[in-house]
């Protein structure tokens, strides 16, 4: 009752002793009583303060960092007060916080935090920038299942033109493209999608620079008996989109089931066999034709795998676009061109992009004009479980059925040589061929298993590093800031408590 008294009468007056509020002398007997203790109170706490110094701290880093430099603040005027308490003239000293004479310290203290923090966040986005970790891939593949419903809107593929000709087509592909995707052209030429306009299935490339292939000469020659080495061959087939068919055959370019790229993929399997490669050829339904078949065509993938050292990984598909697109000759045979497709949202990015690359560069040579292109789009194409995983079009709906069964054979040819070197190819993918170096001497082509891919560096690698340089500079932040030493020290032993 008292209390309340006394706070309103000085919240009124602004004074302490100027107005007292009472209800009988009794009241007022109490309030001099309590008012003699309160002063002698004071007075006893004027001769403690100046004996002793109290301390009243903002936070625990800063009770630490007064520990450590001792318990004697003599003569620095601080004071156990409130934070918003700043003296008592009537008691004659001057309060001060804790820190407001160490500026300098505080500043040292807050700018170790803010570098040790921003050092971490810098290494972590290096880590990922380095390690290609892409948005997942459901976000992707619902990005590519809704251009591949826009498709089927107004027509059924998408041009792209340059950028700075605009009446000059680059490519033509059926399903969706994003803005960042790469394309290299038959003439080696490499572009970058700067625009996109799904609506009208319209798009803008932009030239990169002239790509430099891997240099393989062949020279044809007469046929010749070649011995050839032993060695274990063994990949893996599968269809993610099952319902792509062909107009001249099946009738239909889409059936829900297993559409006439099966009979494509049977065809492409037969051939590897022959040429002595042992083949796991998965038929598996994963319909419908949507944003989730890669997801359900993973568990495919992914089953081939597991059965052991498959040396490479096909997904069998077919284009949608004109048929002039596909249409080529080979040796004098009319069949389909071939496109590859490499994701770019996965760590094995460059090194199927070499893969692409090694094929095109030895079909260009071998059979001209029948590798179409490569397109490097944003996706994972179940290319992540595998770094020799490839994604082939084989030709368009339009295009005659016949000649996209005629195009497996050479397809196959050239993975034979390029997967396992000419001197581990079987007879038939060499026959008639001699490889020679610019020199024009007798040389053999290495094949993919065979080296060690220069692509990129490994992602166990790309991690060590990254951590390696995290603690690096960990270690020359905290030489220099006590702060940093003390943080590092309690979130070790906060990460491992210590049993006493």
């Amino acid at each position: 009752m008292f209390g309340f008294i006394r706070a309103y009468a000085r919240s009124v007056s602004g004074v302490q002793d100027d107005f007292e509020l009472f209800t009988n002398s009794q009241e007022l007997d109490d309030f001099e009583e309590i008012g003699n203790i309160e002063t002698k109170e004071k007075e006893q706490k004027g001769k403690t303060l100046e004996n002793k110094t109290e301390i009243k701290f903002e936070n625990y880093y800063d009770e630490q960092d007064f520990k450590e430099r001792g318990n004697s603040l003599e003569g620095k005027g601080f004071s156990k007060q409130p934070k918003s308490y700043r003296g008592n003239k009537e008691l004659g000293y001057e309060t001060k916080k804790w820190g407001e004479n160490c500026g300098l310290r505080r500043l040292k203290r807050n700018f170790a935090g803010v570098l040790l923090k921003t050092i971490t966040v810098a290494v972590l986005c290096f880590v990922f920038a380095l390690c290609n970790l892409s948005p997942s891939r459901a976000v992707t593949e619902d990005l590519r299942g809704l251009n591949l419903a826009l498709a089927d809107t107004e027509k059924a593929y998408f041009t792209v033109y340059d950028y700075h000709d605009k009446d000059k087509v680059i490519f033509v592909k059926g399903d969706g493209i994003n803005v960042g995707d790469e394309y290299l052209s038959a003439d080696n030429k490499l572009y970058e999608i700067v625009s996109v306009d799904n609506k009208s299935k319209v798009g803008y490339a932009e030239f990169v620079c002239d790509e430099k292939l891997p240099k393989i000469i062949v020279k044809k020659q007469a046929d010749e008996n070649q011995a050839v080495a032993e060695v274990g061959k063994k990949v893996g087939v599968y269809h993610t989109h099952n319902d792509e068919s062909y107009l001249d055959k099946d009738g239909t370019d889409s059936v829900y089931g297993k559409g006439g790229i099966h009979d494509v993929g049977a065809e492409f399997v037969k051939n590897l066999k022959s040429l002595g490669i042992n083949v796991v050829y998965k038929e598996d339904l994963h319909l419908p034709h949507n944003s989730g078949a890669y997801t359900r065509s993973q568990m495919t993938a992914s089953s081939i795998l597991d059965t052991g050292n498959i040396d490479a990984l096909f997904d069998i598909h077919r284009d949608s676009t004109p048929r002039s697109e596909y249409i080529t000759e080979v040796d004098g045979k009319a069949m389909t061109k071939v496109r590859m497709v490499v994701g770019s949202a996965n760590a094995n990015y460059y090194e199927n992009k070499e893969f692409a690359y090694a094929i095109k560069a030895y079909a260009d040579e071998v059979y001209p004009n029948f590798i179409k292109d490569i397109y490097m789009g944003k996706g994972n194409y179940n290319q992540q479980l595998l770094s020799r995983g490839m994604l082939f079009e084989m030709g368009c709906e339009k295009i005659e059925k016949d000649y996209a069964l005629r195009s497996t054979l050479p397809l196959a040819k050239t993975i034979d040589v390029v997967l396992y070197g000419s001197e581990n190819a079987s007879e038939e993918s060499v026959k008639g061929l001699s490889f020679v170096d610019s020199n024009g001497q007798k040389s053999v082509v290495s094949g993919i298993i065979s080296k060690k891919s220069t692509a990129s560096i490994s992602f166990v690698w790309v991690l060590l590093a990254g951590i390696a340089f995290y603690f690096v500079i960990l270690g020359i932040v905290c030489i220099f800031s006590k702060t940093a030493r003390y943080k590092v020290k309690r979130f070790f032993k906060e990460l491992i408590p210590i049993k006493r």
